[in-house]
This record gives C-alpha cells, sequence and structure tokens, in this order.
C-alpha cells in the first residue's frame, strides 16, 4: 500500500485490518509526516493499533497471504529507500513482488476515479493485447528502471486471482472509461470486481455540531480534474461551474481549476491557494462547517462511472447537508433520494429550505445521511479477501448514529 495524499482515508482500511486480527505489512515507506496522520486520530487517546503495522520496503511476495495493491505508480524512476537499505527502484520491486506471489491480489481502485493503474495501463494495448517494446540493446544490458527490463517475460496473471476492489456505482460503466494508454478495465478479461460502498472510519475527523449561521451556503473543495492525467473525461470543471458559478445562493469554490481567475462578485468566491490532498483533510472538514450544503459532483468520467470520493462524507462530517448531481450514474444507490438536484435552480430551491432549519434539524439530517455509509472497522475484510462470501448486506455494517463517537475535530500543529 503506497500511503501519501489522502492517507487519512488509507488509515480506515489499515485500521480496519489490525483490528480485525489481521497482520498488515506495509511494503513502502512512510513518511513522517505521514506516520503523524495515521496516529493522529486513535480512540482514546490510544496509538495501538498503529504499533502493530509492520513496515518492510524490501519485503518479497512470497512474504504475504493476500497482496493489496493501491495506487500504483507507473512511474519508472520512482525510487525509495531507508536507513537500513538501499534506495529501490518502487515499481520494479511491485513487479517483482508480483512475479514471486501465488495467490489473491486486491488492486483498490479509489484515487484516480477510472484509470486502469498499475500494472495493466503500462503493460497492454486498448484491446487487451500484451504492449511490446523494441530495442537496440539486449534486455539484460538495461538498466533496472527501463520499461522493457522491468516487464521482460513478466506475466501479472501467473498464480495469481485479480480483483478490482471499487467504490463506482456503475460497474459496467467503470469496466469501459478509458485511462492511460487508452487502456479500459474491461479490456483485461482476468478481472474479478467487487464494489464496497465507500466507507468511513471511527477514526474521522468530526465536528459534532454545525454553525448557526454559516458564511457559505454551498462548498465545493478540490483541485480541478479527477485524474493526474487532465484528459477530457477527468475535468471537473464545466459540472462544478454548472452548479457553483450562480447568482442563486452564495458559494465558494477551493482549489486549482485553471478556468477562474480571482474572486467573483458577491455570490461566488474562488480561492487558488489550495491543496486538496493529505494532511488537508481535516482542514476541508473545518472549512465544510462553515456551509449550509455541499454539492457532490465531478468529472464526465466519474458522473459515468458513478465514482464516489471522499468528499461525499467528508462535508457531512464537517456539518454540511450533502446534495448530489442527479447525473451521477446510479446516485439513487447511495439512498439520499430527495437531496438529488439537476442544476443550479434545483439546488436553489432545495437550499432555501435547508437554510430555514433549525441548527439542530440541520444537525440530525446531516448524521442520517452520514449514516448511509458503511464504516471500515464493521466490514467482514476476511469473508472479502479470502473469498468466503462474494456479497455481503451493507446494512450489517451500516453506521448507529446513536452510537457512533468519532474524535471530534481539533486544530492542532499535525496539520499545521
Amino acid at each position: 500500500m503506497n500511503l501519501g495524499q489522502g492517507v487519512e482515508h488509507r488509515r480506515g482500511f489499515l485500521h480496519a485490518l489490525v483490528e480485525q486480527g489481521h497482520d498488515v505489512t506495509l511494503g513502502s515507506t512512510v513518511r513522517k509526516k505521514e506516520q503523524v496522520l495515521l496516529k493522529s486520530r486513535s480512540l482514546s487517546g490510544k496509538t495501538s493499533w498503529y504499533n502493530k503495522l509492520k513496515y518492510d520496503i524490501y519485503a518479497k511476495g512470497t512474504d504475504f497471504d493476500v497482496l493489496i495493491l493501491e495506487c500504483g505508480s507507473n512511474n519508472v524512476r520512482y525510487t525509495r529507500g531507508t536507513s537500513e537499505g538501499p534506495e529501490v527502484n518502487i515499481l520494479g520491486l511491485n513487479v517483482q513482488r508480483l512475479r514471486e506471489f501465488r495467490g489473491k491480489v486486491f488492486l483498490w481502485h479509489h484515487i484516480y476515479a477510472t484509470s486502469v493503474i498499475f500494472p495493466f495501463g503500462t503493460i497492454y494495448n486498448a484491446d487487451g493485447t500484451r504492449r511490446e517494446a523494441e530495442g537496440r540493446k539486449p534486455v539484460e544490458e538495461l538498466s533496472d528502471s527501463n520499461w522493457r527490463f522491468l516487464f521482460d517475460k513478466f506475466d501479472p496473471f501467473e498464480g495469481k486471482e485479480w480483483t478490482i476492489l471499487h467504490h463506482c456505482l456503475d460497474e459496467e460503466a467503470f469496466k469501459r472509461v478509458p485511462g492511460r494508454y487508452k487502456l479500459t478495465y474491461g479490456d483485461v478479461k482476468q478481472f474479478k470486481y467487487k464494489y464496497v460502498h465507500l466507507p468511513i472510519s471511527t477514526l474521522d475527523d468530526f465536528i459534532p455540531t454545525v454553525k448557526p449561521k454559516p458564511d457559505w451556503d454551498s462548498l465545493y473543495i478540490g483541485s480541478g480534474h479527477s485524474h493526474a492525467i487532465a484528459y477530457s473525461l477527468y475535468k471537473r470543471f464545466e459540472n462544478v461551474k454548472k452548479f457553483y458559478d450562480t447568482p442563486l445562493y452564495k458559494t465558494g469554490v477551493l482549489g486549482k481549476f485553471g478556468g477562474w481567475e480571482g474572486d467573483g462578485d458577491e455570490s461566488f468566491k474562488y480561492a487558488t491557494n489550495w491543496n486538496d490532498g493529505g494532511s488537508n483533510i481535516p482542514i476541508a472538514v473545518q472549512n465544510w462547517n462553515n456551509s449550509y450544503t455541499h454539492i457532490f459532483t465531478d468529472s464526465p468520467a466519474c458522473l459515468e462511472t458513478g465514482s464516489i470520493t471522499g468528499r461525499t462524507f467528508l462535508s457531512l462530517q464537517g456539518g454540511s447537508i450533502l446534495l448530489l448531481d442527479k447525473n451521477i450514474s446510479n446516485v439513487h444507490k447511495l439512498n439520499l433520494g430527495a437531496y438529488e438536484v439537476a442544476d443550479a435552480k434545483e439546488a436553489s430551491e432545495w437550499i432555501k429550505v435547508i437554510k430555514d432549519w433549525s441548527p439542530q434539524k440541520r444537525d440530525e439530517i446531516r448524521r442520517q445521511q452520514l449514516s448511509t455509509f458503511p464504516v471500515w472497522e464493521n466490514i467482514p475484510w476476511e469473508e472479502i479477501l479470502t473469498g468466503k462470501k462474494d456479497s455481503f448486506d451493507f446494512s450489517d455494517s451500516k453506521l448507529n448514529v446513536g452510537s457512533y463517537t468519532p474524535i471530534p475535530h481539533q486544530r492542532n500543529n499535525d496539520y499545521a
């Protein structure tokens, strides 16, 4: 698992695995600031779960019973090392682990919306055939960061069963939307798929009270595209503009979009001095406490696949009421019903109603909405990872609002 941007989302998954009795080894380096974020929210101030995590950047594929890959890099020049060992090529290290490993591999797909990630976008053509690279030198004379060297005679499916673990509401669309090199998941026929409704964690930031009179009617936080490579399919600007660049209600956008310049009029505020990754997640939660609502929309690719991001529950944890773009495929599966809106006009009608509610009513509704998300720690991960159960009823792991006691949000130097 590769920690880094958005480490707080990974924290819940890791915490769940450890608390359910699994031995968890991180096969990538964990920087100091990431360690702080992992430990910064722990029940009753204890970090016993964190201390059970193991770290071994040099671990071999034969050291694992189940292998979980997440946000795999295609960058052959990305290297890491530790004080106990040399710098290693991370992509090459993961390829070597896969060569050695036999068993179940889970590719946890949650950051880059719908793009096919390591190692398949690198070694397969759009028609699912193997990409071959010709070169003048024999493979054995190439450096260990050379693409041909890394993937020579590498069969990712030999002795392995791959499952794509994803949070997209429309799985069929998820399979057909192209990513890097125009490859789709559907082009690679050997995959199995498992949908897991995007979970929250008992370690998440949570502001227990809503602000009586927020400054914003609706607030969006994020960057201008949902993918590291800004294909038009992954650009958010037009969809965000539809709901947020309007005189019908007071809006704010925090993020780098490239489509707006500076501040707007009194009804619209745009700020570019924002990075929505990693340690800024607690700050995002704090900002959403200053807004009546969050209208969740995304890029065309994400709408087509029903790709749901952490913005949905982060805004609820901050105190906003969640409104959903009706154009999100299969959005009804989120069970928020009447809170779906097609455009700014429909959103404005909801915002008028919400602003008339008492703070107590708003708090009750956002907690009800939050209760539709399952909890990492309650999901039966052994049954999923071992294949004992192909599907399960998410009502078994839903949040119980009355007993949900996340650590209240507190601003401290960890997030400075």
